[in-house]
């Protein structure tokens, strides 16, 4: 079994409220400590994966202290949430080295966003960045279809082409599966691929646990 913890990313605000917030957060930090060590003494559970954006919106909290903390679970992992290569800023890079620096596994999981990121040149220089700063793309994902995203979705064929695209380019290491949710099963791989076919703007998916379909937006 695996567990996912999904943590707040950062903010910025003055005065006093920011002190209450940072009094807040440290509470949230130690039930955290508490809960993974809970968990850890469960024998069923084999990974911890928490998914966060701290080290991006607040890299400054990777501090010596919470690297230790967290160097006490032997099965956990943290996925990156980053979207594009203008978030890594000098900051985020040393936090992101701190971590893997000291043995905690790292991989990233990014959002295609029509406008933002939904181009191979963005995608190239992104996955390969992190690499080199020991992090795996692990996971790009479709828009989810939730209301005030439509904007920002992009056409699947697009994300399939730039992954497949990035295929013959980069290292293999360093593609993450390109990815969508589907309602009826869960994460379905678009590329590099689970899809079986396709009828309009229908797309069609297969695996171990039957078939579903999927409209794209275009």
């Amino acid at each position: 079994m695996e567990i996912v913890i999904v943590c707040i990313g950062g903010f910025h605000l003055d005065g006093i409220v920011k002190e209450q917030i940072k009094e807040v957060i440290e509470v949230a930090e130690q039930m955290s400590e508490e809960i993974l060590q809970e968990l850890e003494k469960i024998d069923s559970i084999k990974i911890m994966r928490i998914g966060t954006r701290i080290p991006i919106t607040l890299p400054q909290r990777i501090n010596t202290e919470l690297i230790q903390a967290l160097k006490m679970f032997n099965h956990l992992y943290i996925n990156i949430h980053i979207n594009h290569p203008d978030e890594l800023t000098s900051e985020s890079r040393d936090a992101i080295l701190a971590l893997a620096n000291n043995g905690i596994p790292l991989g990233s999981q990014s959002v295609l966003l029509k406008g933002i990121n939904d181009d191979y040149d963005i995608l190239k220089k992104l996955f390969q960045q992190l690499i080199q700063i020991k992090v795996k793309p692990y996971y790009l994902y479709q828009c989810d279809k939730v209301k005030g995203c439509e904007d920002y979705i992009v056409d699947i064929q697009k994300g399939i082409d730039i992954i497949n695209k990035l295929c013959n380019q980069i290292s293999g290491f360093a593609i993450p599966k390109f990815v969508v949710d589907t309602p009826e099963m869960g994460k379905m791989i678009l590329a590099p691929c689970s899809m079986s076919g396709t009828d309009e703007d229908i797309f069609y998916f297969s695996n171990s646990n039957g078939q579903c379909s999927y409209k794209n937006v275009k």
